[in-house]
């Protein structure tokens, strides 16, 4: 999909790759050499790639403010609980607060799934006078810290879809939604690339978080139905750090 692109050497460091799923949780799945596995549907064929991988990433679709504002404080507050989660720090049941943390997570990832697969359009803003036009240096000035801009009577796509997914990031799970951790022994979890109405958040490759569930260990032929499900929901890819532990 088309982006636009900075300035020559991106002097404000906007960020161009965006992850999804983010890096760090990605980096749960990976081997020894740092890379995971990835099956690719329309190739039909599983690769090798870093965490850091452009197949991982939209390419500016939603803005700066968006990525470092409010989406890096919901990534934040996750990869804490996380970790706290995997280093033994909380049991098998979420708290309200904990729960909550999940659940905007989890809508964060959907909603950025459905910006990559369908970005909104420019819109041009009606009854709207233009201002003075803007350089492109001033524009990314602007969204570097922090602003939303119009280009003459144009709001442009990314600016459009970080609105979206800021006001739809409490209406994809109902309000109270519990979540809580399964843990498998032998079959390890894989990640689709989009959760879509499946209520999972893939942890590591024995830990994952499921909602409206007990927690507990869990069978090896529920942790495979748990795959499953994961992969009928993918849409481009899935990864995982060995498919041959995943049960498929």
């Amino acid at each position: 999909m088309h982006h636009e692109t900075t300035q020559r050497g991106n002097p404000h460091g906007l960020t161009i790759n965006q992850h999804v799923f983010p890096v760090a949780s990605i980096a749960r799945f990976t081997q020894e050499n740092g890379l995971v596995s990835v099956y690719l549907h329309e190739q039909r064929k599983t690769i090798s790639c870093s965490p850091k991988n452009d197949l991982f990433c939209a390419k500016r679709v939603w803005n700066q403010t968006s990525e470092h504002g409010f989406m890096g404080r919901i990534e934040s507050g996750f990869q804490k609980l996380a970790n706290h989660i995997l280093n033994g720090g909380i049991g098998h049941s979420l708290d309200p607060t904990e729960c909550k943390i999940v659940s905007q997570f989890y809508a964060l990832c959907r909603l950025r799934t459905e910006a990559r697969q369908a970005s909104p359009q420019d819109a041009q803003m009606k009854g709207v006078i233009p201002g003075s036009e803007l350089t492109k240096d001033q524009e990314e000035i602007l969204e570097k810290n922090g602003y939303i801009f119009a280009r003459g009577t144009t709001m442009l796509s990314r600016h459009i879809a970080s609105i979206r997914i800021q006001i739809l990031l409490g209406r994809v799970c109902a309000p109270g939604t519990t979540w809580a951790v399964v843990y498998s022994r032998a079959i390890e979890f894989l990640v689709p690339d989009s959760f879509r109405e499946i209520g999972i958040v893939p942890l590591s490759p024995n830990y994952c978080l499921v909602s409206h569930q007990s927690g507990g260990e869990i069978s090896s032929d529920n942790a495979t139905e748990i795959n499953r499900m994961a992969i009928g929901q993918s849409s481009k890819y899935y990864f995982a750090r060995d498919f041959a532990k995943c049960g498929i």
